[in-house]
């Protein structure tokens, strides 16, 4: 796909001009958020009646289920199987292990305490640089640079929307580009 520069369709001569852009960037900023607030009332209804529809569904296959697990659970007593491959599917008995925490331990205890008898090939140790630390930090430019770090300021353009001087739109189905405009 072809990359494309956009140029700026629109040239801002005054501040008033600047003023009334800012009014048309607010208003279409408020008639996006009309929209998004529309659909997702709309996706979350769907998702609601889908709850409801698909809730008999659910609870029949947990029955199944349920039966299924109490079969298999009988058979395999009678006969030791980790797997049986059915024709519309297969059921098996793996052998999984965990950790569990004994009582009165968490995993931070469980941690220190790796650490101090010597099996760190067990822990996850991580390390990040605190980039707002280091910002703001007294360093100089020359050490920042044997770190493989340069410090960069930048002013970029920015605005702000005054929002409650901003009409609310009549209908957001409507575009602004498609009203009248007064200067």
């Amino acid at each position: 796909m072809a990359r494309t520069k956009v140029e700026p369709t629109l040239i801002v001569k005054n501040w008033n001009e600047a003023d009334d852009t800012l009014r048309k960037i607010g208003e279409l900023q408020i008639l996006k958020q009309i929209k998004e607030s529309r659909a997702q009332l709309a996706i979350n209804e769907i998702r609601e009646n889908l709850k409801g529809d698909c809730s008999p569904l659910e609870e029949e296959t947990k029955k199944l289920e349920l039966g299924l697990k109490a079969f298999c659970e009988a058979e395999q007593q009678k006969k030791d199987f980790k797997s049986k491959v059915l024709t519309f599917g297969a059921v098996f008995f793996r052998q999984r292990t965990s950790l569990k925490l004994l009582k009165g331990f968490k995993w931070t205890q469980v941690a220190e305490i790796m650490a101090r008898v010597g099996l760190k090939e067990y822990l996850k140790i991580s390390m990040s640089v605190q980039k707002d630390d280091l910002r703001n930090s007294n360093m100089s430019d020359e050490r920042l640079s044997v770190a493989g770090v340069k410090r960069h300021s930048e002013r970029p353009f920015t605005y702000e929307i005054n929002e409650e001087k901003v009409e609310l739109p009549d209908i957001a189905d409507e575009a602004p580009a498609q009203r009248a405009v007064s200067a």
